[in-house]
């Protein structure tokens, strides 16, 4: 009997720790069902909601125009054009007309496919969608770099002809591309951006040494480099924020396993791609104060008829911290050559290897050794380097 009682007392007890489990589960059914109706907002209305907060007139937003301009099929024949017929180098050294009278032919042809980017580029800010199937944002590699690419060949057979007004606008083109770029809250924008702005910085740095510029050209691109600084400063929480719903995005359709796995390897290299972000910051910010400082050696030769014995000599032309390598939070190195120099940064190690090859310094001038003009289409797929 005592035990028929003990079992039932058992009974009940489970009855009740059943009873309550079902109503917890219902309350967390609930909880959800309320929570997705009236609470949850999914990883695309987040990104849309932050779209509309940083929003701007149409008229406003180079990206508007860079979607009309690159959606214009006849551009898009005069690019494809362009980039298979010019003359291929790492940087281009000045060239004349004459040296290459097909491909200077084809430039004047299409000048004012460069005049109607140039207009555009001038655009101080830009907004490109975070919708990966946004035109712009699916063909940005391949039509920004192949751009790129053509306007580094144009700009110089634009100083081997003695048009240096037209050579800044091209260049300057270049680095308002990659400031756009780098006004997107995006990772994948600023690497792209990232990218073209430093051959911008890099042809500005060689114009600079141009023999014939004049003081007012000099100023001019002192100004075009400053701007630069403007688009250094990140918004890492944004960005980051950004970053996880776009991957929240991309991963909605794909198995629960996927998912997992995806988020596991992002796990592990989050750090190390970290890290390698945060080196390309550091240099980027070196490129743009190394530019300033040759503008400023250019403009001291000029006054003076010959080149600084040290930095020391044109400290007083630009801020203090213009000074300080980003990379090593150290010095710079000039060095006085027979009637030249050279420049560049002993890189992240801070250890000096006199310029090396192969060594961790990172060259921002030196005096250029002659160089071929060999037609060779690229990858536009490639990275673009310094």
């Amino acid at each position: 009997m005592l035990k028929n009682n003990e079992n039932k007392k058992v009974s009940k007890k489970s009855k009740k720790y059943f009873l309550l489990i079902i109503s917890l589960c219902f309350v967390f059914i609930l909880f959800f069902i309320l929570y997705k109706s009236f609470f949850y907002t999914s990883a695309e209305e987040q990104l849309a909601a932050i779209e509309a907060s940083r929003a701007i007139p149409d008229s406003e937003n180079a990206a508007v125009y860079y979607n009309m301009f690159l959606t214009d099929s006849n551009n898009i024949a005069v690019l494809d054009e362009l980039f298979n017929n010019y003359a291929q180098a790492s940087h281009y050294l000045p060239w004349k007309s004459d040296s290459n009278p097909e491909g200077s032919a084809i430039l004047q042809e299409h000048h004012l496919f460069f005049e109607n980017f140039a207009e555009i580029s001038k655009i101080p800010k830009a907004r490109i969608s975070f919708d990966s199937s946004d035109f712009l944002n699916k063909r940005i590699y391949v039509y920004f770099r192949k751009i790129a690419f053509i306007l580094s060949w144009a700009g110089a057979n634009d100083i081997g002809d003695g048009r240096i007004d037209e050579a800044i606008n091209k260049f300057t083109s270049q680095v308002m591309i990659g400031c756009h770029l780098n006004q997107q809250p995006v990772k994948i924008n600023k690497q792209v951006g990232i990218a073209i702005e430093s051959v911008g910085l890099k042809n500005i740095r060689d114009l600079t040494m141009y023999e014939d510029i004049t003081k007012e050209q000099l100023k001019l691109l002192d100004t075009i480099v400053s701007e630069t600084q403007n688009y250094i400063g990140q918004d890492k929480e944004l960005e980051d924020k950004i970053e996880k719903l776009l991957n929240a995005a991309q991963s909605k359709n794909k198995t629960f396993i996927t998912r997992i796995k995806m988020w596991f390897t992002n796990l592990q290299t989050r750090n190390t791609e970290e890290e390698d972000w945060q080196k390309h910051l550091l240099r980027r910010i070196s490129t743009q104060r190394a530019s300033r400082i040759m503008i400023a050696l250019k403009l001291y030769q000029k006054q003076n008829s010959r080149w600084p014995q040290t930095l020391n000599e044109i400290e007083s032309s630009l801020p203090k911290e213009n000074f300080t390598d980003a990379m090593n939070n150290s010095d710079f190195v000039y060095k006085l050559l027979d009637d030249s120099f050279i420049f560049y940064s002993k890189g992240l190690n801070n250890i000096d290897d006199n310029n090396k090859t192969g060594s961790n310094d990172i060259i921002f001038w030196s005096p250029p050794k002659s160089q071929s003009l060999e037609k060779n289409t690229p990858d536009p797929n490639e990275e673009i380097k310094e």
